[in-house]
């Protein structure tokens, strides 16, 4: 049975619905990752499983038993919050320290989690001081820190590593990974940022205007995405959109060509080939699947206006005849430079189409 199920939980303020009808449920042990963009709902999905709002209609279990009406402390969570929530008149190692002195742990087992997560942290230098003389880093690691020293069976973090600098970031990340793996917890993860749900997630939900749009593993959310919202959300750079339209349709595959282009066309195997000629569709492909076209009248052309040069790869950005905004990703150091003319292209098995309200055709 699940940890923690939601089911068709709706919350609502006023006439304002925030969260509309979500279901999921997350295994014992999971890790499992809520994205999407500032407003989604997922914060306030968050705070719905740890019982800080109260949900409109559905129900929410934990353990297998339904906790809508369970007070937060009796739940048997530990969460991290975004605007940290220390304890200003408290040494960081007091606020540490906290929840276990609350709860009489042993003194020699307080100070052995607290300095396990000190040192993970970077705080071990700091303990003496009080919230007020850290920097804002510095005050989020204390929080990520102060719910970790606690052993309960499921952790809720609320982008726990957005004020972090990017050393200490990543080994705050590592560092739940790590204590994740050990104790075997189960995790709701809330972030904006979907390189870091990918790199900590086993499961990720995608939420839009309070709805989910698609629940899967990091790899099928970006290989297959369910429709244009998931597959442009997901990669850094993002995937590239076309317009294109549809030929004469084949068995198991239709053709496809890009507007303003009589030149070009690609067949892409599709369980909808019956798609009447001429339907508008968007053709979605990765910056990493395109290659340079050999001869320029089979390859997409794109006028590069900057290029980053990341060390073991480049990223060429441009644009289109039509003015999409393209990006290409090339292995080690890219010659390409603002103002070119490049031809490239790409295998029809790489290709993601999808239809103008944006689902995905199989």
């Amino acid at each position: 049975m699940p940890e923690l199920i939601l089911d068709r939980v709706t919350k609502r303020y006023g006439d304002i619905e925030a969260v509309r009808a979500v279901s999921f449920g997350i295994a014992d042990g999971e890790f499992c990752a809520i994205v999407g963009p500032s407003g989604c709902g997922k914060s306030t999905a968050l705070r719905l499983i740890a019982g800080l709002e109260s949900v409109t209609e559905g129900t929410i279990a934990i353990g297998g038993h339904v906790v809508n009406d369970i007070d937060p402390g009796d739940r048997g969570i530990a969460m991290v919050f975004q605007d940290y929530a220390l304890y200003s008149h408290m040494t960081v190692e007091e606020n540490l320290s906290f929840g276990l002195r609350v709860a009489s742990k042993p003194r020699q087992e307080v100070r052995e989690r607290v300095e396990r997560a000190a040192n993970a942290l970077e705080l071990s230098e700091l303990l003496d001081r009080k919230p007020t003389l850290l920097s804002g880093g510095e005050r989020q690691g204390v929080a990520v820190g102060r719910s970790l020293v606690r052993n309960r069976k499921i952790f809720l973090f609320d982008e726990p590593l957005s004020n972090l600098d990017a050393d200490l970031h990543a080994k705050a990340r590592l560092e739940i990974a790590r204590l994740h793996r050990e104790r075997g917890f189960t995790a709701v993860y809330v972030t904006s940022d979907q390189r870091e749900a990918m790199a900590l997630a086993d499961r990720i939900v995608v939420m839009r205007a309070g709805r989910v749009e698609q629940i899967g593993t990091p790899l099928e959310l970006y290989e297959n995405p369910d429709n244009r919202f998931v597959a442009g959300f997901f990669g850094s750079p993002a995937m590239n959109f076309l317009p294109v339209v549809t030929g004469e349709p084949r068995r198991d595959a239709v053709t496809v060509k890009l507007k303003g282009r009589k030149d070009w066309e690609m067949t892409v195997p599709t369980q909808h080939p019956e798609l009447a000629p001429g339907t508008s569709l968007t053709l979605g492909i990765r910056p990493e699947h395109m290659v340079a076209a050999a001869d320029a009248s089979l390859g997409v052309e794109f006028e590069a206006h900057a290029t980053e040069q990341l060390g073991g790869s480049s990223y060429i950005h441009g644009t289109s005849r039509h003015g999409e905004q393209i990006a290409v990703k090339q292995k080690g150091y890219s010659a390409a430079k603002a103002g070119d003319k490049l031809n490239f292209t790409f295998a029809p098995d790489k290709v993601r189409l999808f239809n103008e309200a944006g689902d995905r055709l199989r």
